[in-house]
């Protein structure tokens, strides 16, 4: 017999997928009643992998039935689930349960875990200099465990960076597609400031380079004509160490 499993988890919508089946017990060395049940070791392991997800949008599991030939004694304890050393709880993985009563046994059972969020992907194919618009971005239901690398799920504060090089639609974004967007351009008039713990100056100057917040750059001081190096603070604003 196999059943399938549907829940709802508040806001977040989980859809469980869960494989079971009755076993037969024949030739085993404890009675029917001693002997522990295969599905409520699989329900158990599936709720703890509902249980860790459970802030995603959407969770499938799978899980196998077990091999029938595996008999175990009836826990007289709760039985334990855990995440085994190295496991991810997602993609093609292990969960660990065990039982730790005077007849003590432990088994690792073979997973399938998609988890859904809403992903930033290119809804178009862009070019190297183009900038992040929610015309090219979009958000999409997406499988975690197909990401490479951090995924983003909130775009809004990334509007004006730009892309590295050409990508493809549909690629999931990153942030190591990314160049910073330019708060300075070459040419444009800027404040350098220069500050310690008891004075602060302010001067005109002109940038010489583009920089993005944090980058070193060379401004032109428009009194002296002295060029300096400074960090980008902000838009139009230098910072030079005294």
């Amino acid at each position: 017999m196999k059943w399938n499993l549907l829940v709802e988890q508040g806001s977040a919508r989980a859809c469980i997928l869960v494989l079971f089946a009755l076993f037969m017990y024949s030739g085993s060395v404890y009675p029917v009643n001693d002997v522990q049940s295969h599905e409520d070791i699989i329900a158990l392991a599936t709720q703890f992998a509902a249980d860790t997800h459970s802030g995603a949008e959407k969770v499938e599991i799978s899980i196998p039935p077990l091999d029938q030939r595996l008999v175990l004694p009836n826990c007289t304890e709760e039985l334990e689930v855990f995440q085994p050393r190295g496991s991810t709880l997602q993609g093609l993985t292990t969960i660990g349960v065990r039982c730790t009563n005077q007849k003590p046994w432990t088994i690792r059972i073979r997973a399938e875990i998609k988890v859904f969020d809403y992903i930033a992907v290119l809804a178009t194919t862009v070019r190297r200099g183009d900038e992040i618009t929610p015309d090219n971005v979009t958000l999409e239901l997406t499988d975690r465990s197909t990401l490479r690398g951090e995924s983003i799920t909130d775009f809004e504060s990334l509007i004006g960076y730009r892309f590295k090089r050409r990508y493809p639609a549909y690629r999931a974004l990153n942030r190591s597609m990314l160049d910073m967007p330019r708060l300075i351009q070459k040419g444009q008039k800027v404040a350098i400031v220069t500050e310690n713990s008891s004075i602060r100056v302010r001067m005109k100057g002109v940038a010489l380079t583009d920089g993005a917040k944090g980058n070193l750059i060379q401004v032109r001081n428009l009194s002296s004509g002295r060029v300096i190096e400074g960090i980008v603070d902000g838009q139009g604003v230098v910072k030079v160490h005294l």
